[in-house]
């Protein structure tokens, strides 16, 4: 059935939304003022970020086509390259046009509620995702989440145009936007998939032609990226290689149902492809003979752990829903809550994704109200892909983001199916909704749970090293403390922490703090380690030798080798350093 065109006339900006767009322009304005002269994270990029500032350097000096395939999604490097190209290589350029693409994002929002429903409903979406942090925080990142989100608009938009027009090409817009989406991140690879299969549902004629448009759409828009690998030298690597690692990472013995670090304390994905391909060796024998084996391999190891205890992987499987239903993640309330503290700003972005989900959950389901012409398949499909990607990868904070807007727009329903309860005297119509977002709030809201202490404590000490590369010893040392206040336990923040101290010649606070983390941590290496920095600093070196020799022996021997043999290095020992380095051969 060919769905009438929505009609545009009546459609201009209202007042009340253009003082809602002003407002977050003034927020975002504020913020970037404030990013850019105390945001630690903000310049240079770090971790994730300083992987794609480097693939965007390599594009502004003209390498388009790089020597080995892409270990993780190429989109972002590009497209920021081309800004370095334009504005040259300043991070804060590619913040300004996030913030900008951002806003534009927020105008879309209020154009597309409004096509479909009443003014007062855009209003309501707009309100609702112009004033939630998270969405303007990410872009003062240098991260894809800002990118991300525009896509999934796009996607929408273009599949809105489809169901108005029943015309193929415009579904083969909206395939070709869902291969844009997925190479800014792969994990929504589920979405042109859900979208084929709500084509096929709609049961028109020759539905299936809408369906096949979509998947190759998304052919046509991956294409680059697997043209670029097979130049490369790999063709077996299709978008990235980091599929089957995640995979694995996600669902491995001892997996946590968000994303707390990768393999032995690798936090990029240069060093995790690192280990993962010595992995390979250890078990194998041999080097890859390409990227696809190297990615089956870890597809194989994350089977085998969920055929091993299928109970055990449902219970994760319940905690990744818990942890993408959760008002608490660890970028939030770690990354977001530190970095609010020096850019005072974001705290007034004042909407909580409990109230977002609860509101978005019950207008996604729940019955259009009267006037409301909306049809929320599409919309269940970003869920339904994001939630997939969720348990059969992990849950990362950011990587929710693209259900903003979505939730967004199902929150405007809710409102207005609540409103017209009101009208009709639907009494216990009302009651069933209030007493339903009470309780998905309620869920998001709760405790959440023992991995929480150790993920907030990983933020904290993320801010403290980008701190550090600052030159900003102070704001370091105070994100260490959080860090271990969060989580006594983190050896690694213990040891980054202890050696600033002894940096500052606080050494009495560093030994309280070294034989603190050891008490806590006797099997951690890095514990031991950072108890042997006190020791050599206080002239007692046979005692720190035995500290640095109980170091090798623990679990974590992988972060503490490199730190070791740095040690070494700074005191020119390069042949102990070659030792400790070594030792893992």
């Amino acid at each position: 059935m060919t769905v009438p065109p929505p009609s545009t006339s009546g459609h201009r900006t209202s007042r009340a939304a253009w003082i809602v767009l002003a407002i977050a322009v003034v927020l975002r304005v504020a913020v970037q003022i404030q990013n850019a002269t105390s945001n630690p994270t903000a310049s240079p990029p770090v971790v994730d970020g300083a992987l794609h500032d480097a693939l965007a350097r390599e594009v502004a000096d003209g390498v388009w086509l790089r020597d080995a395939p892409f270990e993780r999604p190429p989109l972002y490097g590009y497209v920021t390259g081309l800004v370095y190209v334009v504005c040259g290589a300043e991070p804060l350029a590619v913040y300004a046009l996030q913030g900008l693409v951002g806003l534009l994002g927020l105008a879309w929002l209020h154009r597309f509620v409004r096509q479909h429903a009443p003014e007062r409903a855009a209003l309501f979406a707009l309100i609702a995702a112009a004033l939630y942090g998270p969405l303007a925080f990410y872009e003062l990142e240098f991260l894809p989440e800002a990118l991300s989100v525009a896509l999934t608009a796009l996607v929408l938009a273009c599949w809105s145009r489809f169901e108005s027009t029943q015309r193929l090409r415009h579904a083969l817009a909206a395939g070709i936007a869902c291969g844009v989406l997925v190479l800014d991140r792969p994990n929504l690879a589920f979405l042109p998939l859900f979208l084929a299969l709500w084509s096929a549902l709609l049961r028109a004629p020759r539905a299936w032609l809408p369906a096949a448009a979509v998947l190759a759409g998304t052919a046509v828009g991956v294409a680059p990226a697997v043209v670029h690998n097979a130049l490369a030298g790999d063709a077996s690597v299709g978008i990235c290689a980091s599929g089957g690692l995640n995979f694995w990472l996600g669902n491995r013995e001892g997996a946590e149902a968000s994303f707390t670090g990768g393999l032995a304390g690798a936090q990029d994905a240069g060093a995790m492809a690192g280990i993962a391909r010595t992995r390979f060796i250890e078990v194998h024998g041999r080097e890859p003979r390409n990227g696809a084996e190297l990615e089956a391999h870890f597809y194989r190891e994350g089977l085998r752990a969920i055929g091993a205890d299928p109970v055990a992987w449902l219970g994760l499987v319940g905690r990744k829903l818990r942890a993408l239903a959760s008002e608490y993640d660890y970028e939030v309330n770690a990354s977001y809550e530190a970095e609010r503290e020096v850019v005072p700003a974001l705290h007034a972005f004042v909407v909580p994704y409990a109230v977002l989900l609860a509101l978005g959950v019950l207008g996604l389901l729940r019955r259009n109200a009267p006037g409301v012409t909306l049809r929320r398949g599409p919309l269940l499909c970003v869920v339904f892909a994001v939630v997939l990607s969720s348990v059969v990868f992990f849950v990362y904070a950011r990587f929710r983001l693209p259900l903003v807007p979505v939730l967004a727009i199902g929150a405007a329903l809710a409102i207005e199916r609540i409103l017209a309860d009101l009208r009709e005297r639907r009494s216990f119509a009302v009651l069933g909704s209030l007493a339903a977002v009470g309780g998905l709030a309620g869920l998001a809201l709760a405790p959440p749970g023992p991995e929480a202490a150790r993920q907030t404590s990983g933020g904290h000490a993320l801010v403290a090293g980008a701190a550090l590369q600052r030159g900003d010893s102070t704001l370091a040392r105070e994100a260490y403390e959080r860090s271990l206040h969060a989580w006594p336990g983190n050896a690694s923040a213990a040891a980054a922490l202890v050696n600033l101290l002894l940096a500052k010649q606080d050494v009495t606070e560093a030994e309280r703090v070294a034989r603190t983390t050891l008490e806590r941590e006797p099997a951690s290496g890095l514990a031991h380690f950072a108890f042997g920095l006190v020791l050599a600093a206080t002239q007692r070196e046979a005692q720190a030798r035995r500290e640095f020799a109980s170091a090798l022996i623990h679990a974590d021997v992988d972060s503490v080798r490199p730190l070791l043999a740095a040690y070494w290095r700074a005191r020119g020992r390069e042949d102990e350093a070659r030792a400790v380095l070594s030792s893992g051969r």
